[in-house]
C-alpha cells in the first residue's frame, strides 16, 4: 500500500521506503537511481544531493515529490512528462533556470517561492492563471505560449523580463502586455491579435513575432525602431509601408498575406523582404 504520510527529509528516505510509496512515486525513484548510476540509496543520496544540473526530460514522470529534497539544484529540466501537481518544487529555491514545458500543468502558485529563476519555461499546460509568477522578479525569459492565459497584467512588476512568448493563447487580452517596456523578443503568434496600438511602448524590442494572426494595419509598427525581425507571415496585410522606418531590420517575413498584392519592399537592402 502507498504511504499517505511521504514527508521523507532526503532522497534516501524516500529511495529506502520505495515498498511503500504509490507507483508513481516509486517510477521517479527509480528513474532519480538511474541519473545517479547506483542503485544503492546511500550512493545515491550522496550523488544527487549534489547536483546543481538535473534533467529529466521524457520520463514519464507524474508524482515529483522525490525531487523535493534536491535543494542544492540550479537547473531542472522536466519537460515533456506528465505532471500536474509542482508543488513539491517550492523547496527548490536554488534554481534559476526551470523547464516544465509539455505537461498537464493548471496551478503554477507553487512556484511563487523561487525567486532566483531567470528563466521559465510554461509551454504547452492548461495554466489560465499567472499571477503567482509575479513574484519571480528575476525572470528575464517566460515561456508560456499554448496554454489557456488570458491576461498578464499582474506579470507587469516583471521589470527584468525580456523575452516572453504568449503564442498560441488564442483569448490573451494584448493590451494587458502594454504595462510593459522592457521586452527585446516578443513572441505573439496565433492569438487573434488584431490591434497593434498596445505595442507602441515596447520600443525596445529586437524581434517580434506575429504570425497567424488577423492583422491589416501594421502601422503601430513604425514607432519600434530597434526592431532587427518581424515575423507577419499569415496575416491580412495590405500595406507594409509603415514599416519603412524601421531602419535597424535585418529580415521581414511576409509569406502567406493573401491581400499583399503589391510586392515592394520598403528598404533599400531588398533581400530583408521575404514575400
Amino acid at each position: 500500500m502507498a504511504d499517505v504520510d511521504r514527508d521523507f527529509e532526503s532522497f534516501a528516505d524516500w529511495c529506502e521506503n520505495q515498498a511503500n510509496l504509490s507507483e508513481d512515486a516509486r517510477h521517479t525513484v527509480e528513474v532519480m537511481l538511474e541519473k545517479a548510476n547506483t542503485s544503492d540509496c546511500q550512493m545515491a543520496e550522496e550523488e544527487l544531493t549534489n547536483l546543481t544540473r538535473l534533467n529529466l526530460a521524457i520520463t514519464q514522470l507524474t508524482d515529483i515529490s522525490p525531487l523535493s529534497t534536491l535543494t542544492n539544484l540550479t537547473q531542472l529540466d522536466l519537460y515533456s512528462n506528465q505532471i500536474i501537481d509542482i508543488s513539491p518544487l517550492s523547496t527548490l529555491t536554488n534554481l534559476s533556470w526551470l523547464r516544465l514545458g509539455d505537461n498537464q500543468i493548471v496551478d503554477v502558485s507553487p512556484l511563487s517561492t523561487l525567486t532566483n529563476l531567470t528563466s521559465l519555461a510554461l509551454f504547452y499546460n492548461k495554466i489560465k492563471d499567472v499571477s503567482s509568477l509575479s513574484s519571480l522578479t528575476n525572470l528575464e525569459f517566460l515561456a508560456l505560449s499554448n496554454n489557456k492565459i488570458k491576461d498578464i497584467s499582474s506579470l507587469s512588476s516583471l521589470n527584468n523580463l525580456t523575452d516572453l512568448s504568449l503564442a498560441d493563447n488564442p483569448k490573451l487580452d494584448t493590451f494587458s502586455l502594454s504595462f510593459f517596456t522592457n521586452f527585446t523578443d516578443l513572441n505573439l503568434e496565433n492569438t487573434n491579435t488584431r490591434d497593434l496600438s498596445f505595442l507602441s511602448n515596447l520600443t525596445n524590442l529586437n524581434r517580434l513575432r506575429l504570425r497567424g494572426n488577423k492583422l491589416k494595419d501594421i502601422s503601430p509598427l513604425s514607432t519600434l525602431t530597434n526592431l532587427e525581425t518581424l515575423y507577419l507571415t499569415e496575416n491580412q496585410i495590405e500595406d507594409i509601408s509603415p514599416l519603412s522606418n524601421l531602419t535597424n531590420l535585418q529580415a521581414l517575413y511576409l509569406t502567406e498575406n493573401p491581400k499583399l498584392t503589391e510586392r515592394n519592399c520598403p528598404f533599400e537592402e531588398r533581400s530583408i523582404c521575404n514575400f
